[in-house]
């Protein structure tokens, strides 16, 4: 196919982790702060993949399903969770992942913020109301990875949404023990120097 798709596995002490992970979080925020976890999958879990191909490229898929069900079942019950799962099953003949990269595109982000939306209550903005760009020839991780002709031959195009500069987002960073401030998400341009990969705002 003109697909890269990467493979899940979770194992019991993964799924630990994570929920532990999520709880301890929750555990030092005072009980007014509302807490959401949404977890994202990935493309691989809605791609019809032959036996043929398990067996050639010893590949392995963990349902990705399962996976999420099992995490939530051990989450805090004041966690609030997001289900993006059904949605993107549901819109499974859109265009919701890069073919060339790992990412899902911003058209399945979009969604999973209305879910967040509908989660928090509040009426998410109409993808009507941004200016849509484009940029086309996209390559992303999997080919820089493979350099596989066949991606090559497919590059992905990314549609992007520009943002309000008026109502800018602020972003505090945590690290080790260290907060760092001052910090602004600025999304209205894609740089062709990055391959566009700078559309996700350096950062997954």
């Amino acid at each position: 196919g003109d697909t890269g798709l990467e493979q899940f596995s979770a194992t019991a002490t993964t799924i630990d982790r994570y929920a532990q992970t999520v709880n301890s979080l929750a555990g030092r925020l005072p009980n007014n702060v509302k807490i959401y976890n949404m977890l994202a999958p990935t493309n691989v879990e809605f791609m019809s993949i032959p036996r043929a191909i398990y067996s050639a490229d010893n590949f392995f898929n963990a349902s990705q399903k399962n996976t999420i069900a099992a995490i939530n079942d051990k989450l805090d019950e004041r966690i609030i969770g997001i289900n993006i799962y059904d949605t993107i099953k549901a819109r499974s003949d859109e265009y919701l992942y890069f073919r060339t990269d790992i990412n899902w595109t911003p058209l399945a982000a979009y969604y999973a913020y209305c879910e967040f939306a509908d989660a928090a209550g509040f009426e998410p903005i109409s993808l009507s109301d941004y200016s849509k760009q484009t940029y086309t020839g996209f390559l992303g991780r999997f080919y820089s990875a493979t350099s596989e002709p066949t991606l090559a031959a497919n590059p992905d195009t990314i549609e992007y949404y520009l943002t309000d500069k008026n109502n800018a987002c602020k972003l505090a960073i945590y690290h080790r023990g260290v907060t760092y401030n001052g910090y602004a998400m600025v999304g209205n341009a894609v740089s062709s120097s990055a391959n566009g990969y700078n559309v996700f705002l350096g950062m997954e």
